[in-house]
């Protein structure tokens, strides 16, 4: 990395350009397994799959940033000005490369991708070749002239970070699937000799003596599944980017003490979403189903749902091919945005005998739409497309303080009270047999995929979590876990010692020893089973002690 500037500074103004530029280089690799083959029993007596491995893989990828600002604060009465602007440009490649790597061959030679055939990779510029300009501006005013009341306001681009990202999910090397399954019959009544050895020919990939054929037709093949538009890869304004602005209120109380009120909003822009270029919506049949009667379901319990879709055989065996696009650039993607709206107030001070008070609360709000069809109607499926997270699911409420004692003694205060973990709605559907002749009856066939994930609650009432990439993951949830609370202490002591000092502390976190989950599996599966299972809890109450000496 390096970086420079240099500032001119007179009495109205201060001005300042300069530069940063990152050169960064990322490698990735899969180590080599000294045996390709693996034996899986399901009892000591009764072999029943194979697993071949393709390692080892490497690949190589390069990127390089650069952003040139200028900024310039200019105050003009009572009106204090920041302006900026900044140009932002990041370009990344993948060099020439080969399958098995330099580092393979040095360690392992040729032989050491028994199922994958050396080939080469040529290199691949412009993955991406990324152009932005993007303004920072700021305000401040002095609202009565006398220091004590402040209107600030900011409004600010920001691009996404990118580095090797794209050009590691391109670069055929990282295509290769390394591992794949297939069925071993070897037992006399499967047509085996019951040897416990597969007697086949592994490196046919087809159905041969006591193997099936291999479970992923893409095990040891580079062929990208997914490529980019032209538009997605290179352009100017064309990285996902977001505006952040805010607009807030400080005011003086008294010597000392302050509090301040602000408004916050993002809204982001340049989404990307990947269209199987091989099926459309006319390859979705629709179906419904009841959902399961239990009472942790709320009102959904026993309700029916519509809505859902699931795809024809004839469209899932045509495999995957997409490209990535601009959602702007599809049917209705135009609709698709996400944006935050946050409140804070906060508020400080210090009194005369040196006790320290500060915290406040925030709360806000997350919205997201993505109500247009790109291949599965479902995408669009009314009331579950449109997110908005409850304003209590984003509310915090934060105290800090300290407080000193005769004896230069002191104690200081944490405090801090979170919103609860929600409880994800994800619910397999077709995965018992009762469920499974409903759909089927339905569709007037088979389902072609063993089970549909599908989402109970809609989301207006829940959670949304959001990738910005080329999917977006939506879980919704009516249901939250109570809310965390913790209140940690810390108790401090100065000791002098000649012209030493020491400094020694006790901390007490989380005083309370509340518990309360931090990590759910939430899936939903089926009355009298777990929902939600804890997967992690906030850490208990824990006692520390530490010190520092000065001389």
């Amino acid at each position: 990395m390096f970086r420079g500037s240099v500032s001119y500074v007179t009495g109205t103004h201060s001005f300042k350009v300069g530069f940063n530029t990152r050169h960064g280089e990322e490698s990735h690799g899969v180590s080599f397994l000294n045996n390709p083959l693996r034996y899986e029993f399901a009892t000591p007596e009764f072999p029943f799959a194979v697993t071949q491995f393709g390692t080892p893989r490497n690949s190589h990828h390069i990127s390089n940033d650069l952003g040139i600002y200028a900024q310039d604060q200019w105050t003009i009465d009572r009106l204090t000005l920041n302006l900026g602007v900044r140009y932002d440009h990041i370009n990344a490649y993948y060099p020439d490369q080969s399958h098995p790597g330099d580092l393979a061959l040095e360690h392992f030679g040729a032989s050491a991708t028994r199922f994958v055939p050396a080939f080469d990779v040529a290199r691949r510029d412009n993955v991406p070749n990324y152009h932005d300009i993007v303004p920072r501006l700021g305000a401040a005013y002095d609202l009565f002239g006398d220091g004590r009341t402040a209107i600030k306001a900011t409004l600010g681009k920001y691009v996404l970070p990118v580095g090797t990202s794209i050009a590691e999910e391109v670069n055929p090397l990282n295509a290769l699937q390394l591992e794949t399954r297939r069925r071993w019959y070897d037992l006399p009544f499967q047509g085996g000799n019951g040897n416990f050895v597969p007697d086949c020919n592994f490196d046919n990939f087809d159905a041969n003596g006591e193997c099936g054929p291999i479970e992923d037709p893409q095990f040891g093949r580079p062929d990208r599944t997914q490529r980019f538009a032209p538009n997605v890869l290179e352009g100017w304004g064309t990285r996902g980017y977001q505006w952040q602005t805010s607009v807030s209120l400080q005011q003086e109380l008294a010597q000392g003490w302050s509090v301040e009120v602000g408004y916050f909003r993002t809204w982001y822009r340049n989404h990307i979403a990947a269209d199987n270029q091989l099926i459309g919506p006319d390859d979705f049949d629709p179906y419904y189903i009841v959902a399961p009667e239990d009472p942790r379901l709320g009102g959904l319990s026993g309700q029916r749902l519509d809505g859902l879709y699931t795809i024809t055989p004839e469209a899932l065996a045509r495999g995957r091919d997409n490209l990535v696009m601009l959602a702007k650039d599809l049917p209705g993607g135009d609709v698709m945005g996400q944006w935050f709206n946050g409140v804070d107030f906060t508020f400080n001070g210090r009194l005369d005998n040196g006790v320290t008070l500060g915290g406040g609360v925030s709360t806000g709000s997350l919205s997201f739409n993505e109500c247009f069809v790109i291949d599965n109607p479902q995408q669009a499926r009314p009331g579950y497309c449109d997110v908005r997270t409850p304003w209590s699911a984003g509310t915090q409420v934060k105290f800090n303080g300290a407080v000193p004692l005769p004896y230069d003694t002191q104690v200081s205060f944490v405090f801090q009270n979170l919103a609860g973990r929600p409880w994800e709605s994800l619910y397999q559907a077709g995965q018992n047999p009762v469920e499974r002749a409903l759909i089927e009856e339905q569709l007037g066939r088979p389902m072609a995929v063993s089970q549909e994930e599908i989402q109970l609650f809609p989301a207006g009432n829940g959670t949304g979590e959001v990738t910005l990439g080329s999917t977006f993951n939506f879980t919704g949830s009516t249901f939250y876990e109570k809310r965390l609370s913790q209140l940690d202490l810390r108790f401090t002591k100065i000791f002098h010692v000649g012209n030493a000092r020491i400094r020694g502390w006790f901390d007490i976190f989380n005083v309370f020893n509340h518990v309360s989950a931090t990590n759910l599996v939430a899936n939903y599966s089926a009355p009298g089973l777990p929902y939600p299972r804890v997967a992690q809890v906030m850490g208990g109450r824990l006692l520390k002690f530490g010190g520092q000496f000065d001389f």
